[in-house]
């Protein structure tokens, strides 16, 4: 069950200096306002894909532990190490990988915006 969401991609102090330069400190409330509308739609975005992500984690989670329920041989136990066996390899595709870091991506956005507008309110 994994819940690194920092491998791969642009360290932190990469993304940090990207969003200074698209996002310098608010300098009039019509920018906090742009900031704000941004900032809603980037959570939206944000929740949303990191749901996605926590459902493949939580229903490993499950399997793995219905799978000790289970006699190896039985049909019930093969079905669920099959599921589990999908899943991992779902957990170990580009399209995840790549949803995860976009996931990171969006949440140093997503905080450097909320640390803009608060510093100009």
């Amino acid at each position: 069950y994994e819940t690194d969401y920092t491998t791969g991609g642009e360290s932190c102090d990469e993304l940090e200096e990207d969003w200074i330069r698209e996002y310098p400190p608010i300098t009039s409330d019509q920018q906090r306002q742009l900031y704000k509308r941004n900032f809603d739609s980037g959570l939206q975005e944000y929740k949303s894909l990191q749901a996605e992500l926590d459902e493949i984690n939580k229903e490993l989670s499950r399997l793995d532990k219905e799978l000790d329920d289970y006699r190896e041989e039985s049909e019930e136990y093969m079905a669920a190490a099959d599921e589990y066996n999908r899943l991992k390899q779902v957990k170990g595709s580009a399209d995840y990988k790549s949803k995860r870091n976009y996931c990171k991506q969006l949440k140093s956005k997503l905080s450097h915006i909320k640390k803009m507008v608060g510093d100009y309110d």
